[in-house]
């Protein structure tokens, strides 16, 4: 466990084998301290953007004989002039430092790693910089609020 600015943050890494959100959602209620747990999972208000989103999640199917006969099919991509594995970026998530210590610069390695873009949110527990150092020169882009 690491304290950084008054906050508890876990520093446990491990496997974990996912079967759905749920259980990452169980998984990561035991891994991350309460007080960022809560902020993570909680909404504003009565939650009604959480709902939402959940409602529209669920509602996606994949139909996997749409792609039959298709040999080597690529995901690459290009977006503002920079080529990407796929077209997914990660979308600027605030205070990831609550759900483990390295937050923010874990995905910047992560998203490097895939071949894709990390975007940071300014309410990041690290800063651009260190984030931009972390990502070792991927594309990235900053949410400036």
């Amino acid at each position: 466990m690491t304290i950084t600015n008054g906050y508890f943050q876990s520093d446990k890494e491990e496997k974990i084998d996912l079967v759905n959100l749920a259980s990452l959602e169980e998984r990561a209620k035991e891994i991350i301290p309460q007080g960022g747990f809560g902020y993570i999972v909680g909404g504003s208000e009565d939650e009604w953007t959480i709902k939402e989103n959940t409602k529209a999640f669920d509602h996606v199917q994949i139909l996997p004989r749409i792609l039959t006969g298709v040999e080597n099919p690529s995901t690459e991509t290009e977006l503002f002039g920079q080529k990407i594995s796929m077209p997914i970026i990660s979308s600027p998530a605030a205070a990831q430092g609550l759900a483990h210590a390295r937050g923010e610069m874990a995905t910047a390695q992560g998203m490097a790693a895939a071949g894709s873009i990390m975007s940071q949110s300014t309410y990041g527990t690290t800063t651009i910089t260190q984030t931009a150092e972390a990502g070792q020169g991927a594309p990235q882009f900053s949410n400036f609020i």
